[in-house]
Formats: C-alpha cells, structure tokens, sequence
C-alpha cells in the first residue's frame, strides 16, 4: 500500500492565493532556509494557540447571559460583511443580488445565508425586530452612508429594539482626524489605509513622486460624493481645498458636500455620503433618548463580548472615534 504524503503548496500556489509577488523573495527563503520555516511554523502555532484561548474566553462570557436568552439570540450588528456568529443576528442594506445565492450589500458581496434582516438604512422604515427585545446592538462604519436624517431614525429605532440596560456601540471614521492631516500636511495619515489599492496609490498619497493628491480630497472622498465625476457636483483635487476651507467653520462645508452628493449615485454605488465626529454622534444619540452616552476607545467596550477584538473594532482603529450609548 502506498504511503499517503501530505500536500504542500509550493512558492507558486502560495503567491498565487495571495496575489502578490512582491512577496516571493521572504516567501522562498522561509521555504529554504529550515530554521526560518520553523521559525514561521511556531509563529503560526502561537497564533492559533492565542485565538483558541481568545475563543474558549468569549465563549465563557457568553454563559453569563441566560441559555433561554441565548436561543433568541440577542445580539444584532448592522453592516456585518462577513461576520457571522451563532449569537448574533445580522441586518444589512441589500443593494441587489450578484449571482444565485449570492448578494451584494454595503460592505460587498456576501453569500446570502447570515443576513437576517433587510435594513432600509434610506427610507427610515423600523427594522422587523420587538421593541425591547435586544441585549447589545453594533454598528461599524455605516452611519457616513447616510444622512443625519436617516440617522436620527436609525438612532431612535436602535433605542426602540433595545432593553432597559441594553449597550449601543457604534463606530466610524473620525473627520477631525483627516482635518488636522490636512492642517499639518501628514500625508501619510491616509497613506495606510490606501496602500493596499497599489504602488501607484501609495506613492501619490505620500507625495513620493512630487504629485501628492491633497489632504482635502480625500477627506471629502471619505464623507461625500463630489470627489466623484459621475456626480452632478464634481471637484477634482486641485479644488478641493478650496472647497473645504470656503467656510470659516468647516463642518459647515462638510455638510454642504452631504447636501451635493446625489442620492441615485449613493444608492447605486453605496457610496458615502456623510461625516462624523465623537461630538457629534454624542449629540445625537442623546436626542434618541438614551441615558448615558460616552466615548470610549478600540477594544475597551463597557461589554465584556463587545472586547473581542477578533470580530470588533477591526476597521481602521486608528483612524476612527468609538462612542457607546445606554437605554
């Protein structure tokens, strides 16, 4: 009988997966050289060794809420992408569908199975849940795709599924970050987060050819539309600094570019349409009616699930602001 051998990817499959042969030089000497793959293997162990005990931990923490209480899973996170969890349910603006089984939403496309619920984050319909019927609720970066008055509904008909008690973590891009970039010309403060588009990108964002975009554009490309030639208010970047600045309070033209930004592109891009900052999420969500509104920071959550940093605050941590609201 002939031995079974294990499959190994070669250099070629590896990069192939990844899409990125920049990194074939590390890759192969990792490969050749019997002390780096050993070096990488436990490196790898470790990893999985920390994860599972991050998972058994939350799994504990989860018993504290009742078996009953469990069942009805009493948990829900608005704009999901691809998180799924046994405890949670999921509500999702469904732009449309991509394929069989298949769905495109605001954080792309998604297999349908997961979404629970279709969030009409534009029409200010109440989402198909009992009042006080929900122990925590979660929002990642969403609330810049609509505007404040689709918000303020979104805000109130949060407080209305919520319990007494009930915890209200909601996080997004902070615009007061990208305005002090732009004050202090740090072009690198978007340089992150845009350097996964390409060598090309990356360069133009820290100015490294000597043709630097300017701060201001992609501020407004962050909360607006009119970065955008298909919309009917177009700046292109040499102008965009001036339109930013037209305004002695700047959060005056923040809203104007709202205001420009055509609501058919939005809808049929799922593009963002709108700013926020720490004051003025707070605000908001004590006009809704909550009791306690607070800012907090990545990964300090005043609930013990909302901690996990495997499945919470993953998006650009160091450029966005957390807020957290009580019923």
């Amino acid at each position: 009988m002939q031995e079974h051998k294990p499959r190994h990817l070669d250099v070629d499959q590896l990069l192939n997966l990844v899409n990125d042969e920049s990194a074939r030089p590390d890759l192969e000497k990792k490969i050749s050289d019997p002390a780096l793959h050993m070096k990488a293997m436990l490196r790898s162990v470790y990893e999985e060794r920390r994860w599972r005990a991050q998972h058994d931990f939350f799994d504990a923490v989860y018993r504290d809420y009742q078996r009953d209480d469990l069942r009805e899973r009493p948990f829900l996170i608005y704009g999901p992408g691809n998180f799924r969890h046994k405890h949670w349910q999921t509500a999702d603006v469904i732009r449309r569908l991509k394929q069989p089984k298949s769905i495109e939403t605001m954080g792309g496309s998604h297999k349908e199975i997961g979404i629970d619920h279709a969030w009409k984050q534009h029409y200010d319909d109440p989402l198909s849940i009992e009042d006080n019927s929900i122990n925590v609720v979660y929002a990642s970066h969403v609330v810049d795709y609509a505007s404040n008055k689709n918000n303020d509904f979104f805000f109130k008909d949060v407080h209305r599924i919520l319990r007494i008690g009930g915890v209200f973590r909601l996080t997004s891009c902070d615009v007061d970050l990208g305005l002090r970039a732009a004050k202090t010309a740090d072009f690198a403060y978007y340089g992150m987060s845009h350097i996964q588009r390409g060598e090309s990108v990356y360069r133009r964002t820290l100015g490294l050819d000597g043709k630097a975009t300017p701060i201001e554009w992609y501020i407004l490309e962050s909360c607006s539309l009119v970065t955008r030639k298909e919309n009917s208010t177009y700046y292109p970047p040499e102008l965009c600094a001036d339109f930013l600045w037209s305004d002695d309070n700047v959060y005056n033209a923040l809203d104007l570019a709202t205001e420009l930004s055509d609501s058919p592109l939005r809808e049929a891009i799922g593009g963002r349409v709108n700013w926020s900052n720490p004051n003025k999420i707070t605000g908001m969500l004590r006009e809704a009616g909550f009791s306690e509104v607070m800012t907090s920071s990545y990964g300090q959550s005043c609930c013990p699930v909302l901690r996990d940093t495997r499945y919470f605050d993953t998006i650009n941590p160091g450029m966005s602001w957390y807020v957290e609201a009580i019923k």
